[in-house]
């Protein structure tokens, strides 16, 4: 995506007047944002016609299908389960790979990227079976960059990628090297060290299941790419967690988790593939900053 704009579906049914106008005004062309005036109108009817979905579809979020994937592809399962990478980013709750209805899962996002949704088609093995779906979903080959780092004032760093898994990986204390030693332009003798990691999440499609929920985490492009093609299911971690008071934020990808949980009718996939529910607009592309900022003090204190 060289370009500055690219085509996008709003799920503007699903947003609130003030959300619909600063995503027009923040993020769209100069063309779209001369229609903000005409917007309310239109968002009016998309707005009514979800509301009445609450009771129309009364919580259809819960009837998603879950079902086993094939045995055939249990040696890829297993494979990736011993991953050292998939290990630890889904260590923190019990999980279980299986096949999912797409359409059912609920989804935060309210923007799909179109003109992405074309390359990633343009990635996508010719004849979907399904093992192409498992890997697509589980094994995501997607370009990686190496961000050069941009020092914005003393003690700050930003880090940038147009890739959106891009982020921080948290850091750890590292014995020192003789590269760490000649790398120590403001002299001294260095003795110890922090490594702050920038990279990627392991890109597999995954979802967090709250009784009989899903609520998807990371995968809407791919997903929303096969549903396109006609792929029904597709493989999911599903994550579970029992005690969302304690094991699910307050606040999830900005929605609150009572909405998420308790609606009886959330914005599901399969809203982008409503009319009456979806805009088409021409967006900004967007990049992943990643800022990191440290102070140090000097204090003293008694011998331990």
């Amino acid at each position: 995506m060289t370009q500055d704009f690219s085509h996008a579906l709003f799920l503007h049914g699903a947003c609130t007047l003030p959300e619909v106008r600063h995503f027009i005004n923040t993020w769209c062309h100069p063309d779209d944002r001369k229609a903000l005036e005409n917007i309310e109108s239109p968002w009016k009817g998309a707005s009514e016609y979800f509301r009445n979905l609450a009771v129309t579809e009364k919580n259809i979020s819960e009837s998603v299908e879950i079902r086993d994937v094939s045995q055939s592809l249990r040696p890829k399962i297993d494979g990736i389960e011993e991953n050292l990478l998939f290990k630890r980013t889904f260590s923190q709750l019990p999980h279980e790979i299986k096949l999912v209805e797409i359409e059912k899962i609920i989804t935060c996002q309210r923007v799909v990227n179109l003109d992405y949704i074309g390359e990633l088609k343009g990635r996508f093995p010719p004849g979907l079976d399904e093992e192409a779906v498992f890997d697509i979903c589980m094994n995501p080959v997607s370009p990686v960059s190496l961000p050069q780092p941009v020092q914005t004032e003393e003690g700050s760093f930003v880090f940038s990628d147009v890739n959106p898994n891009f982020r921080f990986l948290g850091g750890f204390p590292k014995g020192i090297t003789k590269e760490d030693v000649d790398a120590s332009l403001d002299g001294g003798l260095p003795v110890a060290s922090v490594v702050l990691l920038f990279g990627y999440d392991y890109g597999a499609v995954n979802a967090y299941r709250i009784r009989k929920r899903l609520i998807l985490n990371n995968g809407c492009h791919r997903l929303y790419a096969l549903r396109s093609l006609g792929v029904t299911h597709a493989p999911v971690v599903i994550q579970h967690i029992d005690n969302p008071d304690l094991e699910f934020p307050p606040y999830f990808q900005k929605l609150p988790r009572e909405y998420l949980i308790e609606h009886p009718r959330p914005a599901m996939m399969r809203g982008f593939f409503d009319s009456r529910l979806t805009a088409r607009l021409r967006m900004k592309n967007r990049v992943s900053n990643v800022r990191i900022s440290w102070a140090a003090d000097r204090v003293y204190s008694p011998p331990v």
